[in-house]
């Protein structure tokens, strides 16, 4: 039996704050070190109609800085464990957002949690992973 090892060079993870995306990057780390490969954490800030206009820009910059604090504090982790990475900060839908990320960076692994912060989405399990794994140009690793 001839065996063969994928390299997972470059690893996209989504990262919300939540406990499954934490795991998720555990995970992503591990393979890394496995692999010599890198990280990109990508934070997407959700944009939509429902936020009154008037504190719109209050709530974006919030949810922006949060997101910024996320990707900072998980970015430590990983490089504390010697694995390159790199983050992105973008708005948007979160399922369009990464699938454009995965497909333009040419990345060779997404690994994300199997559900994020958000309790309204958690009605349909899995929302946002689902729609990655569907649309996805490469592997998608989902972890609980």
């Amino acid at each position: 039996m001839i065996g063969y090892f994928i390299m997972y060079e470059k690893i996209l993870v989504p990262i919300d704050g939540s406990d499954y995306s934490f795991r998720a990057l555990c995970e992503a780390i591990n393979l890394a070190k496995l692999t010599g490969g890198t990280i990109t954490l990508i934070h997407v800030t959700p944009t939509g109609s429902s936020v009154v206009m008037s504190s719109k820009q209050h709530f974006y910059a919030m949810l922006q800085q949060e997101g910024k604090q996320v990707l900072s504090n998980r970015m430590k982790l990983a490089e504390e464990e010697g694995v390159k990475t790199e983050t992105l900060l973008v708005e948007g839908d979160p399922v369009e957002q990464i699938v454009k990320t995965a497909k333009q960076g040419n990345f060779s692994l997404i690994v994300m949690g199997a559900r994020g912060l958000s309790k309204l989405a958690g009605l349909v399990v899995g929302s946002t992973s689902q729609g990655v794994i569907k649309n996805a140009p490469c592997p998608v690793l989902v972890t609980r």
